[in-house]
């Protein structure tokens, strides 16, 4: 019952609204990522339905994660990070399997700054789409994809299941 509540209430708001700002999401929770315990990166915040939990945040249902910045950061370290938490978690045949999405969103990131706020936005049914300070930058289609890249703050694997406990304590 609870699964077809939560999609039919992911399809009225995937069919009334086009972003996920539009639906108000509700903030869900934050983690502060830092390095070496002191050198604070960034901040993490997921808007979410309030049903969602953390045994199915990566789901087919509206979300919006938020990565505000602490400090200056290039496209090429964020892309290396990016990658390297997908390399900790899937073997090489699942990421050659979303090369071409990863590399579309690879080739969008710019250099960030303090204050800067990347948003990743999914809509089920539509696809994962990417900001950078509320402009959209890029919007990929597909479900698959967005559970895949999310997976790097929301999965269960190394950092990212540090992440998602925060977020969800």
């Amino acid at each position: 019952m609870r699964l077809l509540l939560t999609c039919f209430c992911a399809l009225a708001l995937s069919v009334t609204y086009a972003s996920a700002y539009d639906l108000n999401l509700p903030f869900k929770g934050k983690s502060k990522v830092k390095v070496a315990w002191f050198l604070h990166i960034c901040d993490i915040s997921l808007y979410c339905l309030p049903e969602t939990d953390i045994t199915d945040v990566l789901e087919a249902t509206p979300k919006r994660l938020e990565i505000e910045y602490a400090r200056s950061i290039s496209a090429e370290s964020l892309i290396k990070q990016g990658n390297s938490a997908l390399e900790d978690t899937f073997d090489e045949a699942t990421i050659a399997q979303f090369a071409e999405p990863l590399d579309q969103i690879n080739a969008a990131y710019v250099d960030v700054r303090d204050g800067d706020i990347y948003a990743l936005e999914y809509i089920p049914g539509k696809g994962l789409s990417l900001y950078l300070n509320e402009k959209k930058k890029l919007e990929i289609e597909g479900d698959e994809f967005a559970a895949f890249y999310l997976s790097i703050w929301l999965g269960d694997e190394g950092k990212a299941k540090e992440i998602k406990e925060d977020i969800f304590d």
